[in-house]
């Protein structure tokens, strides 16, 4: 009848005003009675947590049966987590000093005034040496004057120089095997070691050149001499002639000792004690006699599987089984409250509930796979797939309580840092703001585009 019409029309239009109210993104209500839908939230929490234990178990399912130092390994062993392990302190301290004895020694050049005049000295020599040569009228007299003047050599020695059968040609041998030697490297002393090359510090100038092109005062007469054979210079008579140059080159260089431990105390810290391990790396290989040194890493791993939950009574089991339900108990009922003050129509929809319900575990098993394998980890936890879905499907107040309420799921794990939950957090609230009002392609786009940029941040 048209009467009973009318009487609907208030009621469609009092429909009308609470679908506009809740807006588009809203879902279908299906009210139910508080004491119907208690059930369903509460084997919807039962489920998550559920799920939760079983991907994220407080108590770690790793073998500890493992071979001890000389036993032959009958499985191969890998890292079930990523660990750090103690070297053998021998090898340790082997391969510190291998480092050490490799490090160059420092060489400070003396001021310029300490070497000039020794350099002046030997200038003055070879003048007067020339100048006797040029008189040869009496080389013993000549001898005799040159050692009264440079007294270093003998009267004996000079009258070898002056009567050998060329003295112009000897000299000028002799000149350019010292003047090699004093342009090049000539230290006082070097340190006993490995290293190829020395570093010379002038000032704030530092150059490393090479071991080879280094002479020491102790082999100066060897390098005179080589100097002098090269030149062309008879076998004795250039022994003589090294013998009697070396009195008048001096190092222009000298070792610093105190540089040099202080970087080689830098280089003996840089070698690392320990070995790190990351998930999956293989320790031991199946078939082969276990070495003290995997011995003490798969000692370490026990201990550290002990200490993430491994190992303990019953009662120590059952407790961190408590603590973790107790945990993830709290971040539901968060969750819930939220839910209660801000989208109780979704709470009371079975369908979404139980939609919601099903993204939370699809999200916690993402997490599961990623998390604790190399390569993934922390940035490929799903959180951007989980804030699009609820905010998409749902509203936007669903998804930041859904945000926040998995990263309290995630925080109590293990792996889980604080940068990690930070970079979480930050994504998916940047996720549920950027989709909230999207209703063109364009707007996708770069909504994406924004998600990409962040997540490089």
């Amino acid at each position: 009848m048209w009467w009973l019409r009318l009487r609907e029309v208030p009621v469609r239009l009092r429909r009308s005003r609470e679908s506009v109210r809740r807006g588009p993104h809203a879902p279908d209500r299906e009210d139910e009675a508080p004491g119907r839908i208690w059930p369903w939230l509460a084997a919807w929490a039962l489920a998550i947590l559920a799920v939760h234990l079983v991907f994220f178990p407080p108590l770690p399912r790793f073998a500890r049966d493992f071979p001890a130092a000389g036993d032959i390994a009958d499985r191969e062993i890998r890292a079930p987590f990523s660990f750090s392990a103690p070297l053998p302190e021998q090898d340790v301290r082997m391969r510190r000093l291998a480092r050490v004895v490799e490090v160059p020694p420092v060489l400070r050049r003396l001021p310029a005034g300490e070497g000039a005049g020794r350099s002046a000295l030997l200038d003055d020599w070879f003048a007067a040496l020339a100048r006797a040569a040029a008189d040869t009228l009496d080389a013993e007299a000549e001898a005799g004057l040159l050692a009264l003047q440079f007294p270093t050599v003998s009267a004996a020695e000079y009258r070898r120089l002056l009567e050998s059968d060329r003295p112009d040609s000897t000299l000028s041998r002799m000149r350019r095997a010292a003047e090699a030697v004093r342009r090049g490297v000539l230290v006082d002393m070097l340190p006993a070691g490995k290293y190829d090359q020395v570093s010379i510090v002038d000032n704030d100038h530092e150059q490393l050149v090479p071991l080879r092109s280094v002479v020491t005062q102790s082999g100066l007469e060897d390098a005179l001499l080589a100097r002098l054979r090269a030149e062309g210079m008879p076998p004795v008579q250039a022994a003589e002639a090294a013998a009697i140059l070396r009195r008048f080159l001096a190092p222009h260089l000298v070792y610093d000792p105190v540089a040099t431990k202080e970087r080689q105390e830098k280089v003996r810290e840089a070698v690392p004690a320990t070995r790190e391990f990351i998930t999956g790396e293989r320790i031991v290989d199946q078939g082969v006699r276990v070495t003290d040194e995997q011995a003490l890493f798969l000692e370490e791993l026990n201990r550290q599987i002990a200490a993430r939950g491994g190992g303990g009574d019953t009662w120590e089991r059952l407790d961190r089984y408590l603590v973790r339900a107790l945990a993830v108990a709290v971040a539901l009922g968060i969750f819930g409250w939220l839910g209660s003050l801000h989208f109780a129509a979704t709470l009371r929809n079975r369908r979404w509930g139980t939609a919601l319900t099903v993204i939370i575990v699809l999200f916690l098993a993402g997490s599961s796979l990623v998390i604790n394998r190399p390569g993934f980890g922390i940035p490929a936890v799903p959180i951007v797939l989980l804030a699009l879905l609820t905010t998409v499907l749902l509203r936007e107040q669903v998804g930041y309580a859904v945000v926040l309420v998995s990263v309290m799921l995630l925080a109590v794990l293990p792996e889980a840092t604080a940068p990690g939950m930070m970079f979480w957090l930050v994504l998916g609230l940047v996720t549920v703001i950027s989709v909230r009002r999207i209703q063109k392609r364009s707007q996708f786009y770069k909504t994406i585009s924004l998600l990409a940029v962040v997540s490089v941040l």
